[in-house]
Order: C-alpha cells, then structure tokens, then sequence
C-alpha cells in the first residue's frame, strides 16, 4: 500500500490540471505526446503557452506569477499528483509580522471644508461724536398698537370671619373683617398681615341699675304663748322652774315688688351670617337663606332671641367681584314686611360696606337680608357673597 504525503503549493494550475484528473466522466481523454515530447495549451495566436507538461511530467503555468492573489493555499499528493486545499496540519504556523513598510507619498489636497459657525459679536465700540442737529420734518403718527394682554387675577375679596375672642395675625388675610362673638366686637379690615387693635366693639353702654324696689310692711307680732298651770300649794320649798317660752307667732305677708328698673345694654346680642356661592344664587331681588338665596321672601327671616334697638350690616363680594348690588335688612314673617333702614350698596370697586343704625324690633320678630342683582346673577361674575347682620 502506498502512503500518501501532501506538498502545499500555491499553484492555482489545479484549476486547470483538474479536467485532465476527473474520474467522472464516462472515459478520460488520452493525450499521448510523441518521443522525448510534452503537451502544451496555448492562446489563440498561437504565441504563448498557457499550460505544458513536460516529457518528465513538471507541470508549467507561465502566467501563474502575475495571476491575482488568491487567499487559500493549495497541496498536491504526491503519490497520486490529486490537486486540494491543504489541511491543517500541512499548514505551517503563522510567521512573525513583517517590519512595516515605509509611508507612502501624501495624498492630494482634499477639497475645501465648510465654512465655520460665526464668532461672538465682539464688544461694541465707543459711542462716536453727536453729529450737527437736523431739523426734519415730524413723521406721521404711527398706527395704534394692538391691545396688551389680560392682566392678572387680582387678589382674592375680602371675607367676614368668626369666632370667640380677639383674633390672631394668623388667620384671615387682607381686607378680611373678623367679629368676636365673645365681645361683640369687630376687627377689621386686615392689613399688611396684622388686624387693627382696638376692634370697634358694637355693645351698647351698660344700663342704669334699676331703682331698688320698696322695704315690705312688717309682718304683726305673734300671739304670746300660754302661761304654764300654776302647781299645788305645798309646802314652801324651792323656787320651782321657769315656764317655758311660748311658740313665736306667724310671719305677717310680704310687702309690694317694687317696679323693674330699665333694662340695660351689655355684650349680648343677635349675630347672623348669610353665605352665598356663585352656583346657588339667582338673579334680580333675591332673600339669602344662610347657604344660597330664595325668591320667597317669606321663607328667609330668621327669629330674634331678644329685643333689638340698634343693628349693624356688614357685606363683602368675594372673587372676582364684578357686581353692582344692593344689599339691606328687612323684616317679617309675623311682623309686617319692610325695610329697618340699614342698606348698602356694592361693586367693583366698593366690594365691602359696612354700616349702622337705630333699629326697632321685638323679641320673636324676624329678620332677613334682602339682595337687589338687577338682571345680573353671581355665576361668572363674583364667586359669591358674605353679609352679616348683627343687633342688640
């Protein structure tokens, strides 16, 4: 058996020695070259060879020196002569990298770059010289310029708050009003973050004591008690004890009442705030019921506790406050309707009023507060209304 060992060789002439190596065909094609003679292929003309296998067998490719470089390595066997691509282990190691080669020649120009970004504006020079005044002729007047933006909201209106004893700078803000149920007395309105001090307090000067009423007649004095039985006659002896004292006699009637002094005026009064938001009022005359507004008048009032003679009305738009109303306290119900004279008027630009007088109601008569809109309603005009209604 004959071994078979591999040569690498790098001759591309495999390509062409194959057809003259296939076993595929039905039958090889025999070339027999005369005595001492070789087989050669050569190009049209007839002038070179391509291809030519010597009478010794050397097999020469003329052009193989300046073919194309090709990227796989060839082996032949060399028992049998079979051309292949060489295996891994007929391959050798890889060499060394070669020194590098020299730089070669610069390349031409390339062509001209963009144009850069601008520079930074520089620093801009001193002001030249005022040249000679010209009198021109006054130009034209321009035509009107187009309407500015819409300014901001403005603050927030003024507010009525409540509650028992003087206030604190922490509550409320500007323009609010703050009354002091404890003392009848009202604060306002705030400003720069603090409340006034004093409040103006809104109780009437204390009442005269009343004249003390007349001493009672003297009751008539009891009848005296029965005097003891007088003891047996005996013989004299000892003083025999003292009787006791009779039984003190009934208490005579009581004397008149005298008459009931005039009442007086302290801090106690009549408080009563309506409230009304931009969704629960309507619009023309109106009667507020503590959380919105009715247009039955006889449904509104509220009943006093005690007599009043003096009244205090006290109304604020809150919002935007775009109204011209009219707010006054009437009343009612079980007492004839009308006006107590106390009435004032709000807007824009008086969103707050703020005003007092000599009323005359009795205990259990009502009262209400009574707004005048117009054909204007609070919905899109002013977030609502605060009145407050006060009187002792």
């Amino acid at each position: 058996m004959h071994s078979r060992t591999t040569t690498p060789s790098r001759l591309l002439m495999a390509l062409c020695l194959g057809t003259l190596s296939q076993t595929s065909m039905a039958a090889d094609v025999t070339v027999v070259p005369p005595a001492s003679g070789g087989f050669a292929v050569r190009d049209a003309a007839d002038s070179t060879n391509r291809l030519r296998v010597t009478e010794s067998g050397t097999v020469l490719v003329p052009a193989l020196g300046s073919a194309s470089a090709q990227g796989t390595a060839a082996c032949f066997d060399a028992t049998s002569g079979q051309l292949g691509p060489c295996s891994a282990s007929a391959q050798g190691a890889t060499g060394p990298t070669g020194p590098g080669g020299p730089t070669g020649p610069a390349g031409p120009t390339g062509p001209q770059g963009i144009q850069g970004v601008q520079g930074i504006q520089g620093a801009p020079g001193a002001t030249g010289a005022i040249g000679p005044a010209g009198t021109g002729a006054t130009g034209a007047v321009g035509p009107t310029g187009p309407t500015g933006p819409t300014g901001p909201t403005g603050p927030t209106g003024a507010g009525m708050l409540t509650g028992s004893g003087a206030p604190s700078n922490a509550q409320g803000q500007d323009g609010d009003f703050y009354f002091d149920s404890a003392a009848a007395t009202l604060y306002g309105p705030k400003a720069s973050s603090a409340w006034p001090t004093p409040g103006v307090s809104l109780a009437g000067a204390t009442g005269a004591a009343g004249a003390v009423g007349a001493t009672g007649a003297v009751g008539p004095t009891g009848a005296q008690g029965l005097q003891g039985a007088a003891g047996p006659t005996g013989p004299t002896g000892n003083i025999g004890p003292t009787g006791p004292i009779g039984s003190t006699g009934d208490t005579g009637p009581s004397g008149p009442t005298g008459p009931t002094g005039p009442a007086g005026s302290g801090s106690g009064g009549f408080f009563q705030t309506y409230i009304v938001g931009s969704t629960n009022a309507g619009t023309g005359t109106t009667y507020l019921n503590g959380t919105g507004a009715n247009a039955n008048e006889s449904d509104q009032h509220r009943s006093l506790p005690l007599a009043c003679t003096t009244g205090k009305l006290v109304a604020a738009l809150t919002g935007a406050k775009n109204l011209a109303i009219t707010v006054s306290v009437r009343k009612g119900v079980n007492d004839a309707f009308g006006d107590l004279g106390l009435t004032c008027a709000l807007s824009s630009g008086n969103p707050t009023c703020n005003v007092s007088g000599a009323i005359n109601v009795a205990e259990g008569n009502t009262v209400g507060a009574q707004v005048n809109l117009g054909s204007a309603s609070f919905t899109g005009t002013s977030t609502g209304l605060r009145v407050t209604f006060m009187c002792q």
